[in-house]
């Protein structure tokens, strides 16, 4: 009961390249690859396009401020923001945007100015409102050179 001896190398067959089941097994891992790339690049979208619109709502504030910003004391009364406010509101390009601005009274010599905008994105999502204040003189109170 003698077997023959034989080299491995006889009775194999040399391979080169991909077999099938390498093929299947690669091409299952790429397409687990792409499919988990799909939902990364939408929430990266949605993220950009969020703040593009935040963004875009503190440079309307800040416009807005800045005209008020240059009206004298007197002129810095709650009609007068309102008006700048109801004409600002009209050229916002955020949808349904809600511009609100509110003029305080006077303490110790100066009046705040606060505006808010509030909008729905375009992501669905609740966005928290982009708020901006400042603080005036009042034409009562007494200036640096007087002092």
């Amino acid at each position: 009961m003698r077997r023959a001896l034989t080299s491995p190398k006889d009775n194999s067959r040399q391979r080169s390249g991909f077999g099938t089941v390498e093929l299947v097994v690669a091409t299952i891992l790429f397409g687990v690859l792409v499919s988990s790339i799909g939902p990364i690049v939408k929430r990266v979208s949605t993220a950009s396009r969020v703040n593009e619109e935040r963004r875009i709502a503190q440079l309307e504030l800040a416009n807005l401020m800045e005209q008020i910003s240059v009206l004298t004391p007197e002129q810095l009364a709650p009609e007068t923001v309102e008006n700048l406010r109801a004409t600002a509101a009209k050229s916002v390009s955020l949808p349904d945007a809600a511009l609100t601005a509110v003029v305080t009274g006077e303490v110790d010599g100066l009046r705040q100015v606060s505006l808010g905008l509030t909008w729905n994105p375009a992501a669905g999502d609740g966005m928290k409102p982009v708020r901006l204040s400042a603080w005036f003189r009042s034409a009562s109170s007494p200036t640096e050179d007087s002092l």
